[in-house]
């Protein structure tokens, strides 16, 4: 039965990714607006709470659904399927640190999709570096007072609940760095700016001050301490959407290229009959059957809470978004002078393909985690 749900759920997927997604996908790049159509779309197909628990709101599917789901949306609009990994990565430190109380309050108008969620974690100076972050969290009694900078929060401008994690000091709970839910508009919060990126267009990026906002300290997860703990746990599952995201445009490149090779001759043949450009199709169908894959067993490992969850999903992302940057600049070259044109998708994919093996932790960060693991799970020579 749930393999039937599944194909179930991806089938319905892929019907609204053709009818509703692709059309769109050109003029959302092109634009520059956030599509509150597609997310009015996804929210009717309950994507917005694929993964959270039914008993919040969601879906309660296990993350190899999400990964399929996100894949089948980003194969034709990365900003799209960035709708549906943006909202699980903004609810997903409620999921992991919030007490029952504070996930029926938050999660079940961010599953419905009525709510947005944003994450605010990375600052000027402290990006791959969490424990550096400066901005602060001031007790007054029985609120925080928030001060300090944030940068590259995706929806930072459009959320309605957005957490930030701060430095907590001379706190009565102890000492540490705090998660606060914040839900704008509030008092001290300003947008200072919108970044203009090479891709993801239609998902804002923002930067963000926090100047002596008060929070309460019933919207903090957890306790003092715990901020950094739910932040890193909370880019585990980050990390495999991400991954799936990214190999979800590898595989739209390459159709898309394919099919160019199938329809276009040269030489009185079919390019797709030439051997050296076979040999390239081979290999990035190769590399992303490899990398689905790993993310399948990176999903699974999430789940169920392994201690494999870290380094499987580093090693997935970065896989699965070094594949996607690879598949996008060969896709662009294989269709010669029009891949560099707006008339075909493949410019837009390599260009959203990017930002990819940056963000949830820049793939050299992966590297780190993948080769620390390894080494600690060395036997002994």
């Amino acid at each position: 039965m749930a393999t039937e749900l599944r194909a179930e759920i991806v089938e319905a997927v892929r019907e609204a990714v053709v009818d509703r997604v692709a059309p769109r996908a050109a003029d959302i790049d092109r634009e520059g607006v956030f599509p509150e159509d597609i997310r009015t779309l996804f929210a009717s197909l309950g994507l917005l709470g694929l993964t959270t628990p039914e008993e919040y709101g969601g879906f309660g599917q296990p993350l190899g659904v999400a990964v399929d789901v996100i894949m089948e949306i980003a194969r034709v609009c990365a900003n799209s399927a960035n709708i549906v990994t943006q909202q699980s990565l903004g609810a997903s430190p409620i999921v992991i640190g919030g007490s029952h109380e504070q996930k029926l309050r938050w999660l079940p108008r961010l599953a419905s999709g009525d709510h947005l969620a944003s994450f605010a974690l990375t600052e000027p100076g402290a990006g791959s570096d969490n424990r550096s972050m400066a901005t602060t969290a001031r007790r007054e009694g029985d609120h925080y007072l928030l001060s300090g900078t944030k940068v590259f929060c995706t929806w930072g401008s459009i959320a309605n609940v957005l957490t930030v994690f701060a430095q907590a000091r001379s706190d009565p709970d102890g000492d540490g760095i705090v998660a606060l839910v914040v839900e704008p508009p509030a008092e001290g919060l300003v947008v200072n700016r919108l970044e203009e990126k090479m891709g993801l267009h239609g998902s804002p990026t923002a930067q963000l001050t926090f100047d002596g906002l008060r929070v309460s300290v019933e919207n903090r997860l957890g306790k003092p301490g715990d901020g950094l703990r739910t932040a890193l746990r909370s880019l585990n599952p980050g990390r495999v959407e991400i991954g799936a995201l990214g190999l979800g445009i590898a595989v739209g490149a390459l159709q898309v290229a394919s099919h160019y090779l199938e329809e276009r001759s040269q030489f009185g043949q079919k390019l797709s009959s030439f051997q050296g450009l076979q040999f390239k199709i081979a290999d990035h169908a190769t590399s992303i059957e490899a990398a689905y894959r790993l993310l399948l067993a990176a999903a699974e490992a999430v789940d169920a809470g392994s201690s494999d969850q870290v380094r499987l999903s580093a090693m997935a992302k970065l896989l699965a978004t070094d594949t996607a940057m690879a598949v996008t600049v060969d896709a662009v070259g294989l269709l010669g002078g029009y891949g560099y044109l707006k008339d075909y998708p493949v410019e837009r994919m390599m260009r959203d393909a990017k930002v990819m093996q940056i963000v949830e932790g820049t793939n050299e960060i992966q590297r780190v985690i993948a080769a620390r693991e390894w080494f600690r799970r060395l036997p002994p020579g």
